[in-house]
C-alpha cells in the first residue's frame, strides 16, 4: 500500500492575496487538493494569514498565519495521527541593505509542539541596472 511512481495523480491549488495600503496590511489564503486516482484517496492543504508592514520600524513585518499540511482526514483519524497544522507568529526586519533577520514562534501538530526559530534572508539582483530588453 502506498504511492507508486506510476499512479495516476492530479493536484490543484488556488491562491489569493490582497494588500490594503491604508492599513499597511496584507491578507493571504491558499488551498490545494491532491488526488491519487489509482488508490481512490485524496488529501487537502490550506493556509491563511495576515501581515502588517512598518509596524514597529520602517521595513519590518509582523505576521500571523495558520496552515494545514497535506492531509486525508479519514486516514489520519484511522491512524490516530495528530492534525498536521501550524500556527506561526513571526517578525522580521531589514538587518543590512540586502539581508533580513526574522524570528518565529510556531505551534505544530494539534498545538502539542512548540518551536522557536530565526531566519536570515538575502536578496540580490542578477539583472543589469536599467531596462532589460531581450
Amino acid at each position: 500500500f502506498g504511492i507508486n511512481k506510476n499512479d495516476d495523480e492530479e493536484a490543484f491549488g488556488v491562491n489569493g492575496e490582497v494588500f490594503i495600503p491604508e492599513l499597511n496590511m496584507g491578507i493571504f489564503g491558499r488551498y490545494g487538493i491532491y488526488r491519487n486516482r489509482d488508490l481512490d484517496e485524496d488529501g487537502n492543504t490550506f493556509s491563511f494569514g495576515i501581515t502588517f508592514l512598518d509596524l514597529f520600524s520602517k521595513n519590518d513585518r509582523v505576521g500571523l498565519a495558520y496552515g494545514r499540511d497535506l492531509s486525508n482526514e479519514e486516514l489520519r483519524q484511522e491512524n490516530g495521527d495528530d492534525v498536521p497544522d501550524v500556527l506561526e507568529l513571526y517578525y522580521d526586519f531589514q538587518f543590512l541593505p540586502n539581508v533580513r533577520l526574522g524570528f518565529s514562534l510556531q505551534q505544530r501538530n494539534s498545538f502539542k509542539e512548540t518551536f522557536a526559530g530565526f531566519r536570515l534572508k538575502t536578496d540580490f539582483d542578477v539583472t543589469p541596472r536599467g531596462r532589460f530588453t531581450p
